[in-house]
């Protein structure tokens, strides 16, 4: 019987048969290549360095999950945990939003003038400091801060939440940054102290923290881009288009409809974290129209994603008829 380098092959084996799923999977998730291809190398050590672990059975599925590990474990690096005494206050993990709430978000969201929900989504989602806010909302870093503030405060009220200006003195904007990590290790001190003189502080904190949280739910569906390569293969550009969508209708949702321009040639889909087989059931003018299951029923006004849609076109201009809202 052979020894340990015909067994440390087959862990390589079995990744370059998956590993363009995997690649996939972690566009999905991180909606940025350099991210992508990042932790999917760490992915690739984890496997090797835990082959020994694995006992038989869906490959595919062990190393999507360690996959997904590696990513949930670089989001944790989001947010700095608060560490005061709680005392009186409840500490317990936030219960994952239900539909009816995330609908509800869904709706600020969609209300909020477009200024407002710009400059939240920058800096929750991209990172954004005030300074390079106003940059590219072209205004004062003032009117910035006052922007986010005013977002985050539309989020809290769909939530159900109500921030006391006379108990919490923390600026929200401040707050927001304590909890990004983002702020000058001086400002950390200040803040720490003013948690730890108050609870109703600590207790505002940690709602603060839940309608982040909340808006991590939507992350799929708020960050929806393309993503291009030019390949060697003759120019070939090859397209990620990643986003998510709403079921509209009145039935459960079993199959989901895309519609893309005829240049395009749909090569590959990720719905609902899996690989799914793709159907052209017709063409209407210049547009192709596509079929495919959803691995799991999506109800009435229940959001269906991500999804990580992978085509190829011969020029450099992509034209789709865009489905994801």
């Amino acid at each position: 019987m052979s020894s340990g380098p015909e067994m440390n092959s087959i862990p390589d084996t079995h990744w370059e048969a998956q590993r363009d799923y995997l690649q996939r999977l972690l566009i999905s998730l991180t909606h940025d290549l350099d991210l992508a291809e990042d932790l999917l190398q760490e992915s690739y050590l984890l496997a090797r360095g835990g082959w020994a672990s694995f006992r038989g059975g869906d490959v595919r599925a062990w190393l999507a999950a360690i996959t997904r590990n590696a990513y949930y474990s670089h989001c944790r690096k989001r947010y700095v945990r608060v560490e005061v005494p709680l005392d009186d206050v409840a500490e317990q993990a936030a219960p994952a939003p239900d539909e009816h709430l995330l609908l509800d978000l869904r709706q600020v969201l969609a209300g909020l003038p477009l200024s407002l929900r710009d400059a939240l989504l920058m800096k929750h989602f991209g990172g954004f400091s005030y300074i390079e806010i106003a940059e590219r909302q072209h205004c004062a870093v003032g009117t910035a801060k006052w922007r986010v503030a005013t977002a985050i405060k539309r989020v809290q009220a769909s939530l159900g939440i109500t921030r006391k200006e006379k108990i919490m003195p923390i600026p929200i904007t401040q707050l927001l940054d304590y909890l990004y990590g983002r702020l000058p290790e001086s400002d950390m001190a200040a803040v720490r102290l003013a948690l730890e003189k108050s609870s109703e502080s600590r207790a505002e904190l940690q709602a603060m923290e839940h309608a982040l949280h909340t808006l991590d739910a939507l992350e799929s569906e708020v960050k929806c881009s393309v993503i291009s390569i030019l390949g060697a293969d003759g120019g070939v550009l090859r397209y990620f288009f990643i986003g998510s969508a709403v079921n509209r209708t009145k039935e459960t949702m079993e199959e989901a409809n895309w519609t893309f321009h005829a240049s395009v040639e749909l090569r590959a889909m990720l719905l609902q974290g899996q690989d799914v087989p793709i159907r052209q059931v017709g063409h209407e003018g210049e547009s192709m129209l596509y079929t495919t299951p959803c691995p799991h029923p999506v109800q009435p006004g229940e959001s269906f994603g991500p999804a990580l849609l992978v085509m190829y076109q011969q020029n450099t201009v992509l034209t789709v008829d865009e489905h994801l809202r």
